[in-house]
């Protein structure tokens, strides 16, 4: 089984096929992608959570922001599509994150060391096009799969997770169509003892 096929065996079966279609059709135009994440278990949702975070149990959340440049998150385990499971218990994720690659197999994030301007020239000569018209054409292609890129329209908020994609409506989902929940994770007296 490759990486792509066991990710996405992570994702609920009633969704898999858009996820599916998605990358084979990112593909189709030139796009070679990696699945970097469909299911996250609570732990290692809490784990991107503290990501620039320090426990304040003062606060609503029970977290303040320390580094905002660290933030890769802003959904605790109970408010994201990633750690959705079945009935069962079994991973059933309404939510995909993925990188395009270069035709060198690396992924288009900063390596150790890249500049912003060799980072900016690997797409480019990857896709002939700027980062963020690679960007555009893959949540453009979402849609036609009918997937919501970024959680948001066009990412107002994630500038941090471009390649976030998740079934529209999730959350209607997991409340209505039975078989789907969220994980029983009650909060935030005990954060510090999870992280």
């Amino acid at each position: 089984m490759t990486l792509k096929e066991s990710r996405l065996t992570l994702v609920a079966d009633i969704v898999r096929p858009k996820f599916a279609e998605f990358h084979a059709r990112a593909q189709r135009a030139g796009f070679p992608l990696l699945i970097v994440r469909t299911w996250s278990s609570v732990e290692d949702q809490l784990r991107l959570y503290a990501k620039g975070r320090r426990v304040d149990l003062e606060s609503d959340t029970g977290w303040t922001v320390s580094d905002k440049r660290q933030v890769v998150t802003q959904a605790l385990p109970d408010q994201t599509p990633h750690t959705v499971i079945g009935v069962d218990g079994r991973p059933a994720a309404l939510a995909m994150d993925i990188i395009p690659v270069d035709p060198a197999g690396l992924a288009l994030w900063p390596q150790p060391n890249e500049s912003t301007e060799a980072l900016a020239a690997r797409w480019k000569s990857a896709f002939g096009k700027s980062e963020s018209d690679c960007w555009k054409a893959l949540w453009d292609l979402a849609a036609t799969c009918g997937l919501d890129a970024l959680g948001d329209p066009w990412g107002a908020y994630l500038r941090y997770d471009l390649g976030h994609f998740e079934e529209p409506g999730w959350r209607l989902m997991v409340q209505q169509a039975g078989g789907l929940m969220l994980p029983n994770w009650r909060g935030h007296e005990r954060v510090a003892d999870r992280v």
